[in-house]
Order: C-alpha cells, then structure tokens, then sequence
C-alpha cells in the first residue's frame, strides 16, 4: 500500500512535469540515426521486466520508469542538451538531478547495474544488429 501511495505521487509529479515539459515529437537537433535508437532504448526499459531504482527507492512499473526517462529526455531536449543517444544516456537515464545519485537495474536474482552502463550495453547490441 506504501509503496502504491508512493507510486501515485510520483505519477502525478510526473503528470505535472509533462504539462511543464512536453515530450518532443522529434528535435531538428537530434541525429535521424539517434531517434529510432533512442525510441529503442525506451521500449527496452518498459519491455525488459526489470526493477530500476532511483533515489534509493526500487519501482517495478516499467512503464512509469519509461515515462520518468522520457520526460527528462524531453525537459533536456528543449535545452538543447541531446544530439545523439549517448547523449540521451548521459542526460535521461543515468543519474537523478536532485540528488545526483545513479539510476540502477536489476534483473532477476542478478546484481544492480548502473542503468547508463546496462543501456549503453544494449545500445551497442542494438547498432551491432541494425548495421
């Protein structure tokens, strides 16, 4: 129930910060090549059925993990801060701003990993295929 409560709040802070920050159709200053990778990168975490941690607290919604790196990718994007998917890595999906802590992953009974590490993997894997 604590966790659901937490869950909800979160969601509506998230909720807000859409409204504020509108995730992007598609940026003239991002790469055509990052796109389809990034949007790749973004159905592997919802996909993945992993746990991701953030701020010490584990959430096992993947959709509402990929909701939180969109709007952060989108709140960057209007910065002018993402050009390529590294950059979307860096500036999305590896650490929380307020605290400056890392996102982590675990999968299964496997060991946590930081979540830019785990991406870049899967990064890798993706351009390896799509050559």
């Amino acid at each position: 129930m604590k966790r659901s409560r937490a869950a909800a709040a979160l969601l509506i802070l998230w909720s807000f910060a859409a409204v504020s920050f509108p995730f992007p159709a598609r940026s003239a200053d991002v790469s055509p090549v990052a796109n389809p990778e990034i949007q790749h990168l973004l159905s592997y975490i919802e996909g993945c059925g992993c746990q991701f941690c953030r701020n010490g607290s584990w959430y096992q919604d993947t959709k509402v993990v990929r909701k939180h790196v969109e709007l952060k990718y989108g709140y960057f994007m209007k910065k002018g801060q993402i050009s390529s998917t590294e950059d979307f890595i860096k500036w999305s999906a590896s650490k929380s701003e307020m605290s400056g802590k890392p996102y982590l992953v675990k999968c299964g009974d496997g060991s946590p990993l930081l979540l830019a590490r785990w991406l870049t993997d899967e990064l890798e894997r993706y351009r390896r295929q799509n050559r």
